[in-house]
């Protein structure tokens, strides 16, 4: 056999086994992805038939006390239990009822919770806090029986064996979980829908965005379908859905709430966790909701959560607070309802007495983008294999395809899409540059360190040198706009929230007013201001036709001063009329 001839051979035989590789695995990712769209038609249709049953078991009660139910806050409730005047069921069966209708309105709920019934017939027990109190659970907070799967097909039919440390303090003070909600696909985008279980719809205003991604406890709890409810928040996913539904939530610092039995979306990642915390219809009832959280038996379910019950002393000080407050962050102006909702703000508590102190110059030493592009660093630290290997086979929501195509780009254009995005948004340009020098290197992980460490202390030099109590300023710069093409192109309106989590700093947000007429007509103003910024045509696009939506204040304390935020928060709620 001549040379060329084995030559020939060869090289046919190394392209056959190449062939023959490329199709076994074209077949296999074909399997895999009829496997996962299987299990997302089984998902889809569970979730429609214990809605129908639900509807129907529902036509058996009588809900004459509905109305009076769903008007009390939490302490109001579980006053009324106590003495025997409501009885848990009759609480449950209403709220079931009327998450069903915020669910048709909405799109919220993820399923039903079939023990909830169950857990009504339990007897109060002597220091139960939250005895017989209905509770909505983001689908990531880790429930016996059920799957978190983040709106992945491949991590559906992969039920819990055993509740979170959340849960079962929840159901140690008499809760009862009864439902739990929709979340954006992987968590880590704004917006509020995945491919399995659909997009959420804000409460307030059907073809508004939630936010996300605690979304669906958004839009339950602002459409009456819930008294509170349990998220988390890695960059503002609870305190968006709050500002744009018009419910109250608090972000605590992590390590106040445990995070026991919550699937991690990348386990091993330490840098910038994500803190669990309430949302609710009101200030009173989220306070209820901490205190259960904030509990000795907490303590004793998690060893690592530093024993600190809540203070009810704190809570309920009289002090002359020393607050600070700012409408711009030097990354993104605030609209102009945004802003009013500020000037508002900070009459109200001046009026209280309350000492206010300027700190609008605070973006001028602070670069407070550097705190979402911190949270960025450390999402795509390895290089985006472990997000890429998660979504391998999956079904991309709308709001990641664009995400996901860059990054499989040649890195030649993506140097050239961040170039001319930096042109004219250097925030997102900075962030699509980091996303093309991955590096995860220890060099990378020292880095991020050195930088975070910089920017903590510099918020903490500032913060003392004015001996502030606390700050407020918005939770974004917007109020919610329209999804999918406003929600992408407003990200750097939400760098008010994410600022906060790498520092660590407790965050809570608390609705004080609406938007006006006068607001959208000086979306006209806003826009002559701004025209030199690219992104204020889409901005005042996004936000026209939201007269009646809700706009929030965000109220800011140092780590572990949640009751100094709840009591602020609930002087402000108190001082508020609209």
């Amino acid at each position: 056999m001549t040379m060329a001839r084995k030559t020939l051979l060869i090289c046919s035989g190394l392209t056959s086994v190449l062939i023959l590789r490329w199709l076994a695995h074209s077949i296999i990712k074909r399997q895999k992805k009829a496997k996962n769209e299987q299990k997302k038609l089984k998902a889809q249709s569970k979730r429609a038939e214990q809605l129908n049953n639900l509807k129907a078991e529902l036509k058996q009660f009588s809900f004459e006390k509905s109305e009076e139910i769903l008007n009390l806050t939490v302490p109001e409730l579980l006053e009324k239990l106590i003495k025997g005047e409501l009885t848990s069921l009759q609480v449950v069966s209403t709220y079931q009822k009327a998450a069903l209708a915020s669910h048709d309105q909405t799109n919220c709920l993820v399923e039903i919770i079939n023990e909830s019934k169950e857990l009504c017939n339990s007897p109060i027990q002597q220091g139960q806090l939250l005895y017989g109190i209905p509770v909505c659970l983001k689908e990531d907070i880790g429930l016996k029986g059920y799957t978190t799967c983040f709106g992945c097909a491949k991590w559906l039919e992969q039920p819990l064996i055993e509740d979170s440390v959340i849960v079962k303090v929840l159901k140690h003070h008499g809760a009862i979980p009864f439902v739990r909600t929709n979340l954006c696909q992987m968590t880590l985008t704004y917006e509020s829908s995945n491919p399995i279980y659909g997009e959420t719809l804000n409460a307030v205003q059907n073809d508004r965005s939630p936010g996300g991604s605690s979304s669906g406890n958004g839009a339950l709890i602002g459409s009456g379908g819930s008294p509170i409810g349990i998220g988390s928040d890695m960059g503002g996913s609870l305190r968006l859905p709050a500002h744009f539904n018009g419910i109250v939530a608090l972000k605590p610092s992590v390590g106040r709430v445990s995070s026991k039995g919550c699937k991690p979306l990348f386990p091993g990642r330490e840098i910038n966790p994500p803190a669990y915390g309430p949302q609710g219809k009101d200030v009173q009832s989220v306070v209820s909701l901490m205190k259960a959280l904030a509990s000795n038996i907490m303590y004793e379910l998690d060893e690592t959560i530093p024993p600190l019950p809540f203070n009810n002393d704190l809570y309920e000080s009289k002090k002359n607070f020393r607050i600070g407050y700012f409408d711009f962050n030097g990354v993104f102006p605030a609209v102009p309802a945004v802003k009013r909702a500020v000037e508002h703000t900070k009459n109200i508590l001046s009026n209280k007495g309350y000492e206010m102190v300027n700190c609008s110059s605070w973006h001028e030493q602070i670069q407070f983008q550097v705190g979402v592009e911190l949270i960025t660093d450390h999402t795509l630290i390895d290089g985006c294999k472990e997000m890429m290997a998660a979504l391998d086979n999956e079904e991309l929501d709308a709001s990641f395809q664009q995400f996901i195509g860059f990054l499989r780009m040649p890195k030649f254009i993506q140097r050239l899409i961040a170039h001319m995005v930096s042109l004219s948004d250097q925030s997102t340009g900075r962030i699509l540059a980091k996303m093309i020098n991955r590096d995860a290197s220890v060099t990378k992980l020292f880095e991020h360190g050195r930088i975070k460490q910089e920017y903590k202390e510099k918020i903490r030099s500032l913060w003392e040198s004015e001996n502030l109590d606390a700050i407020i300023c918005p939770p974004c710069g917007v109020y919610a706009p329209p999804p999918k093409k406003y929600m992408n192109a407003v990200g750097p309106a939400t760098t008010y929230a994410s600022a906060w989590n790498i520092t660590n700093y407790v965050a809570g947000v608390v609705p004080v007013t609406t938007v006006n007429e006068k607001d959208e007509k000086d979306l006209d103003q806003y826009l002559e201001s701004n025209k030199s910024n690219p992104l204020a045509k889409l901005t005042c696009e996004g936000s026209r036709g939201g007269v009646g939506l809700p706009v929030g204040i965000q109220v800011i304390t140092p780590p572990f001063r949640e009751e100094t935020c709840l009591n602020i928060m609930r002087q402000i709620e108190k001082g508020v009329k609209y």
